[in-house]
């Protein structure tokens, strides 16, 4: 892995953006495409259009992580969540936390309560309402700095393991960014006669189960779309084959279908696998419907209908501050998603 990709996906893994408050991961990849214009859209998704004369095309990923929306600040100081996403909650206790909006960030360490009193409920994945976050500030001190509505993510930095495995936050999410940043400074090295009408859209909200995706669809009216997403791994020993879902190492995930669109009858995903069988690039098909969906799917419904096909990233222990990638799924989805556009 070049030195520039692997520091680029290290400052996007460890920005602060939860769902709902992503400007910071906007601005990034905003400045490492110095020279590139980008534009935003009254939803707050980034876009990137690269001119072409061939069909109009667009590729998505999303920016946010799975994180908490603050509701209350209490007399004593403690913090308390709802979800804005599928954060797991078995990951909080006693991790450090970012807390803050787009302007004001504070650190801070996540607690249930203690497991020497937790009796019966010792063992069990804490409910949300039994969160709290502490920062060390009085209560009116924070209440100065923070309100309700603003937001928390679990922190965590980038690291290797031997293999070939990368390890940090939300990689199921700015490891697709990064991929499609690679994507943009490959395509706009092309000729603009050669090259087809692409759309970059970098969305917002799709932890929610709200992505953007659709809002950016309906201006551009694409002719087809590639939506970058993760897929779960459960390739342990012990589990049965048909239900381990992703594999790590051995390539690109072709969603056939999710909990929301049915992607097998697509054209789009046939031809995917037809070109990664064609330029040797591992790629598998893979049944989706039980372990997650891509919100940005319901794009497929606008305007007449929009053919898309869902590239999948394999990860484990995704929507946690403890992500697990591997860099040979990268380098496929990255070539995959290139010779398609």
């Amino acid at each position: 892995m070049k030195k520039e990709f692997f520091d680029l996906l290290k400052s996007l893994s460890e920005l602060f953006g939860p769902t709902g408050c992503e400007g910071r991961v906007a601005d990034l990849i905003e400045a490492s495409l110095e020279g590139i214009p980008c534009k935003r859209d009254a939803v707050g998704n980034l876009i990137v259009h690269l001119e072409g004369k061939g069909k109009k095309i667009l590729v998505t990923a999303p920016m946010d992580e799975a994180g908490y929306m603050i509701t209350d600040i209490d007399d004593k100081g403690y913090v308390r969540f709802e979800k804005t996403g599928n954060a797991d909650n078995g990951c909080f206790a006693g991790k450090r936390l970012t807390l803050g909006n787009e302007k004001e960030l504070i650190s801070a360490v996540g607690g249930v309560k203690v497991l020497h009193l937790a009796g019966g409920e010792a063992g069990d994945t804490p409910a949300t309402d039994k969160l709290f976050a502490e920062t060390g500030l009085a209560a009116e001190e924070l209440k100065k700095k923070l309100e309700k509505s603003d937001f928390a993510a679990l922190e965590g930095s980038l690291s290797t393991l031997p293999g070939g495995y990368l390890v940090g936050k939300a990689l199921e999410s700015r490891a697709l960014c990064a991929l499609m940043i690679e994507a943009i400074k490959e395509m706009s090295g092309k000729d603009e006669a050669e090259r087809n009408d692409l759309y970059f859209v970098f969305t917002v909200k799709e932890k929610a189960g709200m992505s953007t995706a659709s809002a950016a669809a309906y201006t551009i009216r694409p002719e087809e779309a590639y939506l970058l997403g993760f897929a779960p791994a459960n390739d342990f020993d012990g589990v049965d084959e048909h239900l381990k879902g992703a594999r790590l190492g051995e390539g690109v995930v072709l969603a056939l279908k999710d909990r929301r669109v049915l992607y097998f009858d697509s054209p789009l995903t046939e031809r995917a696998l037809g070109m990664a069988k064609e330029q040797g690039i591992p790629a598998y098909g893979a049944d989706m419907a039980s372990c997650g969906d891509l919100s940005a799917g319901a794009l497929h419904l606008v305007g007449a209908g929009i053919p898309c096909a869902s590239l999948r990233l394999p990860c484990r222990n995704p929507e946690t501050n403890r992500v697990i990638v591997k860099e040979n799924d990268l380098e496929n989805t990255l070539s995959l998603l290139c010779a398609l556009i």
